[in-house]
């Protein structure tokens, strides 16, 4: 009798064994999925940040094009206001002498 008991015991054994493989694989897929999930929702939030440090980026550009732009037309109206200064002082003989004159001190 004690061998036919033991022969229990081990079938026993056997399907408690094969039951908990099982139910490791199971939780190890579960895991595993869970993971990788994760793992895709933090690719996507990646993305998204990607995503707008490039339109930061593109904006800013864009900002320093037109400041750039803004800069060369004063410079230009600058030039011509000192332009047409220096020609209304060839003109006007006493401004032009005013401008020319040393002061004593």
């Amino acid at each position: 009798m004690s061998s036919s008991m033991e022969g229990v015991r081990v079938a026993s054994c056997v399907r408690k064994h094969k039951k908990k493989h099982g139910k490791n694989e199971h939780d190890r897929i579960k895991q595993a999925e869970k993971k990788k999930r994760r793992l895709e929702k933090a690719l996507a939030t990646s993305a998204a940040i990607r995503s707008e440090l490039e339109k930061k980026k593109q904006k800013k550009k864009e900002e320093q094009e037109r400041l750039d732009q803004e800069c060369a037309a004063i410079a230009e109206a600058v030039a011509l206001h000192v332009l047409i200064g220096e020609e209304d002082d060839d003109h006007h003989p006493a401004t032009t002498s005013l401008y020319h004159r040393t002061w004593p001190l």
